[in-house]
Protein backbone atom coordinates (compact mmCIF):
# COMPACT_ATOMS: atom_id res chain seq x y z
CA UNK A 1 0.00 0.00 0.00
CA UNK A 2 1.40 3.18 -0.76
CA UNK A 3 1.68 6.07 1.12
CA UNK A 4 -1.13 8.32 -0.95
CA UNK A 5 -3.46 5.37 -0.22
CA UNK A 6 -2.86 5.23 3.21
CA UNK A 7 -3.89 8.75 3.66
CA UNK A 8 -6.48 8.30 1.26
CA UNK A 9 -8.35 5.76 3.38
CA UNK A 10 -7.61 7.70 6.24
CA UNK A 11 -9.60 10.56 5.14
CA UNK A 12 -12.63 8.52 4.21
CA UNK A 13 -12.39 6.66 7.64
CA UNK A 14 -12.63 9.79 9.16
CA UNK A 15 -14.89 11.35 6.81
CA UNK A 16 -17.47 8.65 8.16
CA UNK A 17 -16.16 8.70 11.76
CA UNK A 18 -17.52 12.47 11.59
CA UNK A 19 -20.83 11.51 9.19
CA UNK A 20 -21.53 8.57 12.14
CA UNK A 21 -21.18 10.80 14.95
CA UNK A 22 -24.14 13.12 13.52
CA UNK A 23 -26.14 10.04 12.77
CA UNK A 24 -25.88 8.53 16.06
CA UNK A 25 -26.96 12.17 17.41
CA UNK A 26 -29.66 12.39 15.56
CA UNK A 27 -30.92 9.37 16.35
CA UNK A 28 -30.55 9.83 20.00
CA UNK A 29 -32.72 12.72 19.58
CA UNK A 30 -35.37 11.01 17.27
CA UNK A 31 -35.39 8.31 20.66
CA UNK A 32 -35.10 11.24 23.22
CA UNK A 33 -38.35 11.94 21.21
CA UNK A 34 -40.25 8.87 21.54
CA UNK A 35 -39.74 7.34 18.14
CA UNK A 36 -39.68 3.35 17.76
CA UNK A 37 -39.96 0.96 15.26
CA UNK A 38 -36.43 1.15 13.29
CA UNK A 39 -35.58 -1.86 13.71
CA UNK A 40 -38.79 -3.66 12.07
CA UNK A 41 -42.05 -2.65 13.57
CA UNK A 42 -42.12 0.76 11.15
CA UNK A 43 -43.32 -0.36 7.57
CA UNK A 44 -39.74 -1.06 5.17
CA UNK A 45 -41.78 1.13 2.70
CA UNK A 46 -42.50 4.17 4.56
CA UNK A 47 -38.60 4.32 5.05
CA UNK A 48 -37.88 3.88 1.27
CA UNK A 49 -40.71 6.77 0.81
CA UNK A 50 -38.94 8.99 3.05
CA UNK A 51 -35.71 8.24 1.81
CA UNK A 52 -36.93 9.78 -1.75
CA UNK A 53 -38.57 12.51 -0.24
CA UNK A 54 -36.12 13.78 1.67
CA UNK A 55 -33.51 12.84 -0.81
CA UNK A 56 -35.61 14.96 -3.57
CA UNK A 57 -35.87 17.26 -1.20
CA UNK A 58 -32.24 17.96 0.32
CA UNK A 59 -31.41 18.84 -3.26
CA UNK A 60 -32.31 22.79 -2.95
CA UNK A 61 -32.69 22.80 0.91
CA UNK A 62 -30.85 24.86 3.56
CA UNK A 63 -31.33 22.19 5.98
CA UNK A 64 -29.72 20.06 3.51
CA UNK A 65 -26.76 18.41 6.62
CA UNK A 66 -29.78 17.42 8.59
CA UNK A 67 -31.34 15.82 5.45
CA UNK A 68 -28.75 13.44 4.82
CA UNK A 69 -28.30 12.67 7.85
CA UNK A 70 -32.42 11.13 8.25
CA UNK A 71 -31.28 9.90 4.64
CA UNK A 72 -28.13 7.81 5.74
CA UNK A 73 -30.11 6.75 9.32
CA UNK A 74 -33.15 5.28 7.15
CA UNK A 75 -30.87 3.88 4.64
CA UNK A 76 -29.43 2.20 7.70
CA UNK A 77 -32.16 0.71 9.11
CA UNK A 78 -33.12 -1.27 5.58
CA UNK A 79 -29.46 -2.43 5.72
CA UNK A 80 -29.61 -3.54 9.38
CA UNK A 81 -33.12 -5.24 8.80
CA UNK A 82 -31.89 -6.62 5.25
CA UNK A 83 -28.71 -8.21 6.34
CA UNK A 84 -30.25 -10.71 8.70
CA UNK A 85 -30.53 -8.56 12.20
CA UNK A 86 -32.98 -9.80 14.23
CA UNK A 87 -34.82 -7.06 16.08
CA UNK A 88 -33.20 -5.53 19.31
CA UNK A 89 -34.46 -6.91 22.86
CA UNK A 90 -32.15 -5.09 25.11
CA UNK A 91 -28.59 -4.10 25.44
CA UNK A 92 -25.74 -2.63 23.32
CA UNK A 93 -24.25 -3.96 19.83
Amino acid sequence: MTAELIVEINRLHAAVDDFASAMKTRLTQKAEAGFTGWDGAYPEGFLWDEIAEAGAYARTSSDFPKLAVDVANRAMMLWWRRTGHKPNTGGEH
